[in-house]
């Protein structure tokens, strides 16, 4: 099948080289699968995804999450987290989980500002 598919571009073609595998593979997937992701729902909805992360944390770390309500950030979508050790805050984090133009499209973690353990979370 792989052969085939690659005749379509290179009717003289004879042979499958590895790094062609990957690429040559996915358009057959796409002809003889016919999956449109664009209409596949979500796996887990937001709402229950994030509890069960929370319920799991929770386990093997003494850490606390607690979500901090009107605090700025780039969008009103973003959600502003603490982290809470022994009563104490720690850190924070923000979840920017919706996608929306200008965004990237793929998963990414990326430091806003250095964390310091002596700061004091305002």
């Amino acid at each position: 099948m792989l052969l085939v598919e690659k005749q379509k571009t290179d009717p003289s073609a004879k042979e499958i080289w590895d790094y062609e595998r990957a690429y040559l593979s996915e358009l057959v997937r796409r002809t003889k699968v016919r999956f449109r992701f664009s209409i596949r729902p979500p796996l887990f909805p937001l709402h229950g995804s994030k509890a069960r992360h929370s319920r799991h944390r929770r386990r093997p770390f003494p850490r606390q999450l607690q979500q901090e309500q009107n605090v700025p950030s780039w969008d009103p979508a973003v959600e502003t987290w603490i982290v809470i050790d022994r009563g104490k805050p720690i850190g924070r984090f923000y979840l920017d989980m919706h996608p929306r133009p200008g965004k990237y499209s793929h998963a990414e973690m990326a430091p806003v500002t250095r964390w310091h353990p002596r700061q004091t979370i305002a």
